[in-house]
């Protein structure tokens, strides 16, 4: 596709025109690792961004070893930063969701950091465990139009609301799926959104709730679960973030999902079956590219 687009031909306005829904697309991801930079974000931010080249393969290294991470640049509220960069480490997995916070003197500083320990959740590692969420809309123009355009709206209107809270990121996962916000440390991924559903999304996460409209899926969960949690929650009007917590999710026949899920307060199960199933119909993947997908249909075949 062109660069020189007509509105109309952005991917995220195309992929919302074509009804591919937003749920389940979450890209999974149980490690987040966010750091601070000032440059703006390259197509490839992380290879192309002013990290020393040591440091920026130590965190490969690192990466690797983490099952379902992803490394995110990120611009915070007050730029330039004063006094170093900062790096975040979030794990989003269930019961306990956390966020750490490291305030460096230089990016050769997170050679010192020892990424065992933090992911052990190893008690040293508590005096930087940040209380306070963070908010990252992606901002990455380069990588892709739709998220320049549309998501600098959104990190402005939550900027009103939490103005040391709020990031901008580079490339998160999905585009097309733009304008996109992540919430860390659980790992909600809100998408199409616009100013209203942005605050929406942030208040409720506030109140320890989900904002299901504008709902991609909890980045912890696979998309089976991604798309169980949502059908659940809908039939339940269930928004409370901690009422459901994932048991387990297997494919039991071509697919088909079992999905089951627990209320850590009851103890009530509730098992569904989704049916996740990719169809005839195309969109781009993105606005500068002609690469298209098959849009995926989910539909609930059990619940039980």
């Amino acid at each position: 596709m062109s660069t020189n687009l007509d509105e109309s031909e952005f991917c995220s306005i195309r992929s919302e025109q074509t009804g591919e829904p937003l749920i389940g697309s979450a890209p999974f991801t149980e490690t987040y690792l966010v750091i601070e930079t000032p440059e703006p974000f390259g197509k490839v931010a992380f290879e192309e961004s002013l990290i020393p080249v040591d440091v920026k393969i130590f965190l490969k290294e690192k990466l690797s070893g983490f099952p379902n991470a992803r490394l995110l640049l990120g611009h915070g509220p007050h730029q330039p930063f004063p006094g170093g960069p900062r790096f975040f480490l979030a794990r989003t997995t269930d019961p306990r969701p956390v966020l750490y916070e490291f305030k460096l003197r230089s990016y050769e500083d997170l050679l010192q950091i020892d990424f065992q320990a933090i992911l052990s959740n190893a008690p040293a590692n508590a005096i930087n465990q940040r209380k306070e969420p963070i908010y990252l809309v992606c901002t990455n123009g380069k990588r892709d139009p739709c998220c320049a355009k549309f998501g600098l709206p959104i990190f402005n209107e939550i900027k009103t609301l939490h103005p040391d809270s709020v990031w901008q990121s580079s490339h998160m996962g999905g585009h097309r799926f733009g304008p996109l916000l992540l919430i860390l440390p659980h790992g909600l991924v809100y998408g199409r959104l616009g100013t209203y559903d942005a605050r929406e999304a942030v208040e409720a996460y506030s109140r320890g709730e989900v904002y299901l409209p504008r709902l991609r899926g909890r980045a912890t969960y696979p998309q089976a679960a991604q798309v169980a949690e949502f059908f659940i929650r809908q039939a339940n009007d269930l928004l409370d973030l901690r009422a459901l917590q994932l048991m387990d999710a297997h494919e039991i026949r071509p697919g088909q999902w079992s999905v089951i899920f627990i209320n850590p307060e009851t103890g009530r199960t509730t098992r569904v079956v989704v049916a996740i199933e990719k169809t005839e119909q195309k969109v781009f993947e993105s606005c500068q590219s002609e690469k298209q997908t098959f849009l995926t249909k989910f539909s609930l075949v059990y619940d039980g």
